[in-house]
């Protein structure tokens, strides 16, 4: 129904066109070169157009005095509007080249006394006389290409008589232009009502031109915000050049505001502002059907009018004037290429095609109306500014469509992201190491009623992680259909089934065992390599599986391989606990005895020594196995932290003095890459320093590197205060979601900077960890709240926030991070601590040198005081260079 209606509009569109630049209008002509209108009612018609035979002498320039005298010349007589031609001027080899005067004898009626001209184009200088008095110039006639002076404007012009005779009276000379004579109808009339009718035509043509000036600058101002669609740019374009089109022609606007302005510039400026409109036009749907539009044609196109554009600078009128058969040609060609492509689209049955088709075709009538009145071939209306408004019109209602469109995939999207930071959040407030608990979690959130978890090893083979529900691990992990786990990997990309009764991956007795309805595979991928896969199943027949499941599921890949290696790390640490307690069992245990023995059979101590030498071996190589696996951890730990090489293409220069107390370490740090919404690049670093140190710290600073990227990366929360107050939330809801856990004091100190490297802009927050900028070999130091992140505070402290520092650094300013180690370490001769006085003090020492030789002089100066006192906490310096 819909599509009949807009066909109906269409027809509707094309018969009003039609009506518009067809309709006849019953007024008196002119017959050898007289014309009555004494009886013409000019109160019910306005005005009348002086149409048809007026007497016209070739060659010839006669004033009213030469009409008065008489003249024994015969005039001949041509119809007006009309242009000169062979049967005009014999005589020569360009009969639109040369002068001639023009006569018309009117009647007029006695009750009128007040007159009005109005007059367009004529070719291309002009006098006039009424009644022996000259009224009109423009520009200058002459009986040579020397003498004459072209020059275009409409012209209104008021005069008055007491008769009721006029005898009107035009010299015309063109030496210049390809076409001469009078090209438009004069209009007649009462002055008021000439004047009325001036004004509404310009009135008109400036509101369309207002028109077009909005939609040009909203167009290129879409463009400027989404630089992706150049089809904003090109009919943008588009618009301003059809502006400069329609300042030249019609009321020529142009000269009515400059009337000084050069005829030829004029006119050049008119034939290449043709050429760029099809260029412009052509490139607009090039854009916007860029899989249709040949490439090759537009570029050609593009060449041709460039070529014809460096004509018309370099070659005169009568010359250049040719190229508008070119043009008419390279229209109508880029029109039927383009109606071809919009009809294809409309026949491929795609959205919203029906209405640009219409505009063009609009576009299409109204431009071959206007070429043609332009080039003299018939008498009509410029139509041009009513098509290009309705071909806006259809353009703007196809944008909006877009927009439409694009607004709802935006829906789409934020829902989804909804969705993932809802599942993340659940399994962060998850705080069991176990797979299988948060394993259960994705089952939950996905409707599933089966489901099993595997990992991917470097020879691609799949090695069982989980499975849903967890008793039935023996009999499901064997009877899985293995099809789509394959063809999610070799594609890899999720893989859903719908209805797995037609399905080739299942079989009926597979079906029958486990009536499963629908089911969806999905691989968690990280820097584009499957880590893991995972595949679920519902038995529910109105629930299936969609792609938005999908979605969610791979929005969370990198949280889901992190609580794999969090749960892999997890298991090994409560093998070594637990091996670690056996062997504290056994060793109190062989103590006890022991001294049992001691006290009852002295006569057995060499053995009893002999079994505990032995024992204390054993222990040895527990501890051993026990170290090699903290190591393990430290490997893993520093895996996380930031790549050095990586770190020197974000900086000027840093540095970072890392000493852990232990094998592992509480401090930790991270750097993140973000973009604004105003499209810069900012470098957001972050330093912590976690409760405890060694395996304690470790685990905290785990836990403390996930909030980070997931306020960061998952939740886009740049202002550092606000990556602090986030992170406090998040820790407060991830160590006190049960009676167990109330109470965990463990934290963290924390400093967070956000850099600018385009305007030296840094923004900065600290829990406890002060930021120190030396500039001129002094230091400024910023202080930090004197908050630490942490469970326990939040409760005491909920309504107190991070404090969000903004600095403008220059080029040359470093800036030092440190956690509490280094001035905290115990040593001198007193065996004080170092303290942060004497730590700002060696950074104004040794400031201007060269980052190698710092750290260098750093770690020389902490071994030099420490001595032989053990560290005592762990040790982080961190120098950057702006």
């Amino acid at each position: 129904m819909l599509k009949k209606k807009r066909t109906y509009y269409g027809i509707l569109f094309f018969a009003l066109l039609n009506l518009i630049a067809f309709k006849s209008e019953s007024q008196p002509t002119a017959t050898e070169g007289k014309l009555d209108l004494s009886s013409f009612n000019f109160k019910e018609n306005k005005f009348v157009k002086l149409t048809g035979v007026w007497e016209f002498y070739p060659s010839k320039f006669y004033n009213p005095s030469d009409f008065k005298k008489g003249t024994e010349e015969i005039p001949k007589f041509v119809s007006i509007p009309s242009l000169w031609n062979k049967a005009l001027f014999p005589d020569t080899k360009k009969p639109n080249i040369g002068f001639g005067t023009y006569r018309l004898q009117i009647k007029i009626p006695d009750s009128i006394n007040i007159f009005a001209l109005r007059l367009k184009r004529i070719e291309t200088s002009y006098k006039i006389w009424i009644n022996n008095k000259q009224i009109i110039e423009v520009g200058k006639i002459g009986n040579t290409v020397e003498t004459a002076y072209p020059q275009q404007k409409t012209v209104t012009k008021i005069f008055s008589t007491d008769k009721t005779d006029l005898d009107l009276i035009i010299q015309v000379s063109n030496f210049k232009h390809r076409k001469g004579g009078i090209a438009n109808s004069i209009v007649l009339g009462p002055a008021n009502q000439v004047i009325t009718e001036t004004k509404q035509a310009r009135g008109y043509e400036i509101f369309i031109i207002g028109v077009l000036i909005i939609m040009a600058v909203f167009h290129l101002g879409l463009y400027i915000v989404r630089r992706k669609d150049r089809s904003l740019l090109f009919f943008g374009l588009l618009l301003i050049t059809e502006i400069i089109s329609m300042s030249v022609n019609g009321e020529t606007l142009l000269t009515y505001y400059f009337p000084n302005t050069d005829w030829l510039i004029l006119k050049r400026t008119d034939y290449i502002s043709n050429f760029a409109r099809v260029t412009f036009f052509a490139l607009f749907f090039f854009y916007l059907y860029k899989p249709i539009i040949n490439k090759y044609f537009v570029l050609a196109l593009s060449g041709i009018n460039i070529l014809l554009t460096l004509f018309v600078l370099f070659t005169d009128l009568h010359t250049f004037s040719f190229t508008l058969f070119i043009f008419l040609i390279l229209s109508a060609l880029t029109l039927v290429y383009v109606l071809y492509a919009q009809f294809k689209v409309l026949f491929e049955k795609e959205e919203g095609a029906l209405i640009p088709l219409i505009g063009t075709l609009a576009l299409l009538i109204t431009a071959v109306n206007d070429t043609l009145y332009v080039s003299g071939f018939f008498n009509s209306i410029y139509l041009v500014p009513v098509g290009l408004f309705v071909f806006i019109f259809s353009q703007s209602y196809s944008l909006s469509f877009n927009f439409s469109k694009l607004y709802k995939h935006k829906e789409e999207l934020n829902n989804l992201i909804s969705d993932i930071e809802d599942l993340k959040n659940d399994l962060l407030i998850n705080k069991s190491f176990d797979i299988y608990n948060s394993f259960e979690i994705l089952c939950q959130n996905m409707n599933a009623d089966r489901a099993i978890l595997f990992t991917l090893n470097e020879k691609n083979e799949t090695e069982f992680k989980a499975n849903f529900p967890k008793e039935e691990f023996n009999k499901y992990q064997e009877q899985y259909p293995q099809g789509t786990i394959i063809r999610a990997i070799k594609h890899k990309e999720t893989v859903i089934i719908h209805k797995t009764s037609g399905s080739s991956y299942y079989n009926k007795n597979y079906l029958t065992k486990y009536p499963a309805n629908s089911s969806l595979t999905v691989p968690f991928k990280v820097s584009g390599q499957i880590k893991a896969i995972a595949y679920f199943e519902t038995n529910d027949k109105k629930h299936s599986f969609t792609k938005h499941n999908g979605q969610v599921l791979e929005g969370i890949a990198t949280q889901v391989i992190g609580l794999i290696n969090s749960s892999d790390l997890f298991i090994k640490t409560e093998n070594i606990q637990k091996n670690l307690e056996k062997i504290i069992e056994a060793r109190t245990k062989d103590v006890t005895n022991q001294k049992n023995l001691l006290e009852n059979q002295k006569d057995e101590i060499e053995a009893v020594n002999n079994q505990l030498t032995e024992k204390h071996e054993e222990i040895q190589t527990k501890n051993t196995i026990i170290t090699e696996n903290i190591q393990s951890a430290g490997l893993i730990q520093s895996a996380l932290l930031p790549d050095d090489k990586y770190l020197y293409t974000l900086f000027e220069d840093i540095f970072i003095l890392f000493r852990p107390k232990e094998i592992v370490s509480g401090d930790f740090y991270q750097v993140n890459e973000v973009k604004t919404d105003t499209g810069e690049k900012n470098i957001i670093f972050t330093l912590a320093d976690c409760t405890g140190h060694g395996v304690p710290g470790v685990l905290m600073s785990l836990i403390g590197n996930d909030l980070i990227k997931n306020v960061v990366i998952n939740r886009k929360i740049y202002k550092p205060a606000g990556i602090l107050n986030q992170i406090q939330k998040d820790i407060a809801k991830k160590l006190t979601q049960s009676e167990d856990t109330k109470k965990i004091k463990d934290g963290m100190d924390m400093a967070v900077i956000n850099y600018n490297p385009a305007n030296y802009m840094l923004e900065y927050a600290g829990a406890k960890i002060d930021l120190l900028i030396l500039r001129n070999n002094k230091i400024t130091e910023v202080k930090a709240d004197r908050l630490s992140i942490s469970a326990e505070r939040h409760k005491k402290l909920k309504d107190r926030n991070f404090k969000n520092y903004k600095i403008q650094l220059k080029k040359g300013d470093v800036l030092y991070l440190a956690t509490d180690g280094y001035q905290d370490q115990f040593g001198g001769e007193n065996d004080t601590k170092f303290m942060k006085k004497n730590f700002k003090a060696l950074f104004e020492e040794i400031g201007n040198l060269q980052f190698v030789i710092q750290r260098s002089r750093l770690l020389k100066t902490l071994n030099k005081w420490q001595g032989k006192n053990i560290q005592n906490d762990d040790i982080t310096v961190i120098g950057i260079k702006i």
